[in-house]
């Protein structure tokens, strides 16, 4: 069997390629999709219930993507079983062209059929095959559309997310403003150096007060993608706006460029994705001739080790946070409800000394256990004392952190490592609810991991100063 076809999508061709590689967005569109699990960037598992003619049946299978021509192509081979209904096999090539603002879509795809669906015929079979195509990327058009609706208004908060967002838009040649926060006086909502983007549609992905001033920004931004021309504005206390005021006071200034340093963004987003700290370099254009320059951390990765309650709880909460979560769990059933939230493929722990890599803990990472059977906190603890992790936590009673130091101690820890061991987690004690307790865990994390920003300097052609933030 052989389908082809293709479908206009009202969205920049970066935005679909994205989405078409969103579990969550597939998920939503394939129709009878009960369950779809993203493995790694190329292998995906799905269960998908089917009806062909009198013949109802639940397929699972496997499907492995080739993205070697993104973001113009990319292709898919699978294989799914139906039980007594039957099997299939197949794959499928995509190509996605630019049009404008638009992208074509357009994709060849063959399957072979065996068992009892094939014993109803290629007509019926076809006909299925083209309806059930048809309902996909019709609902797949609709979900990318809403995507792109001017106006929009995206509360991101960490610099990396605002840096991958520009590094979609170079990948696909389009236009847009940063707006750089570069000074503050008083109080202000976010920090000095928090970026936004506003694009030619009106899109504006970060934010950089609490809504008091940031539908100024972002018209602001779009005049001046119109006219080409980068400005500092000034809000608050001696700015020329006087209708426009700072409820909590002091004054903001931000520099706004319609045509920013594409190479350093690049270059920032590879750091980022390195796990190294990224510095971004700004000019005013005044006539004072100021520079700036921010240093910015990688995101904070928050790796749990456990099950339960409490493990679904901080995976959920560490997600909604802007963290990059990592899981591993001895419980499939908590792997299974958790693993969408996931930044990397989780892992399932088999027996308590299993042999896990665990290197990638670095500085910006908080290693938690969260185990009530504490058998399987040693040697993950003992794996994490021997890197630079900047966080490790333990979940339990003051009884137990005393006899879980002892138990590592008698294995070979130090009192060095012991004492970077924080025992139990949480800034409240004695909690009894799984959120809370996930709550009051993650406010530790956050006390200590405040800050995005690792250091400022600001120069002038009549000298030079540094400021260095609490470096994180």
């Amino acid at each position: 069997m052989e389908l082809s076809d293709e479908i206009t999508i009202n969205a920049p061709k970066d935005q679909v390629y994205a989405a078409l590689n969103d579990p969550e967005v597939l998920k939503q569109c394939i129709p009878g999709c009960e369950e779809l699990i993203k493995h790694s960037d190329t292998e995906l598992e799905a269960k998908v219930v089917l009806k062909v003619g009198p013949v109802k049946a639940k397929f699972g299978g496997d499907v492995v993507l080739d993205q070697s021509g993104a973001p113009d192509a990319f292709s898919l081979t699978g294989q799914g079983n139906g039980g007594a209904a039957g099997h299939a096999k197949g794959g499928a090539d995509v190509t996605l062209t630019a049009d404008g603002d638009t992208t074509i879509l357009r994709y060849e795809a063959k399957a072979e059929i065996g068992g009892k669906l094939a014993q109803l015929g290629s007509r019926l079979i076809q006909s299925t095959a083209k309806k059930l195509a048809a309902k996909f990327f019709k609902s797949f058009a609709d979900v990318v559309n809403e995507d792109v609706q001017p106006e929009a208004g995206i509360y991101a908060e960490r610099v990396a997310d605002i840096v991958d967002v520009a590094a979609r838009l170079i990948q696909g040649d389009r236009r847009f403003a940063l707006v750089t926060s570069l000074a503050i006086e008083g109080g202000a909502a976010r920090e000095v150096g928090s970026l936004a983007i506003v694009e030619p549609g009106g899109t504006m992905t970060g934010y950089l007060s609490n809504g008091c001033i940031d539908r100024d920004i972002q018209h602001r931004a779009l005049m001046a993608l119109q006219v080409n021309r980068r400005e500092v504005v000034r809000y608050g206390e001696g700015s020329r706006f006087h209708d426009l005021k700072l409820p909590c006071g002091g004054a903001l200034e931000l520099l706004i460029d319609p045509a920013p340093d594409r190479d350093q963004l690049l270059k920032a987003k590879q750091d980022f994705e390195a796990r190294r700290q990224a510095t971004l370099h700004f000019f005013d254009g005044g006539t004072d001739e100021k520079y700036y320059s921010f240093t910015y951390e990688p995101r904070v990765r928050l790796c749990l080790a456990g099950r339960g309650a409490i493990f679904r709880s901080m995976a959920h909460l560490g997600h909604a946070t802007g963290y990059e979560v990592t899981l591993i769990s001895p419980d499939t059933d908590d792997l299974a409800a958790t693993q969408h939230l996931s930044t990397q493929a989780p892992i399932h722990l088999t027996s308590f000394d299993q042999a896990l890599d665990l290197s990638g803990l670095d500085q910006r990472t908080a290693f938690l256990t969260l185990f009530h059977d504490h058998d399987w906190e040693p040697h993950l603890l003992l794996k994490a004392l021997g890197t630079s992790v900047g966080f490790i936590g333990s979940l339990g009673s003051r009884r137990t952190h005393v006899m879980r130091c002892e138990t590592l101690i008698g294995l070979g820890s130090t009192e060095a490592d012991i004492s970077r061991l924080k025992g139990p987690i949480g800034l409240v004690g004695s909690l009894r609810d799984a959120s809370l307790i996930a709550v009051s865990a993650l406010a530790e994390i956050v006390s200590t991991f405040p800050s995005q920003l690792a250091a400022v300097h600001t120069a002038t052609s009549g000298g030079s100063k540094e400021r260095l933030a609490q470096t994180v």
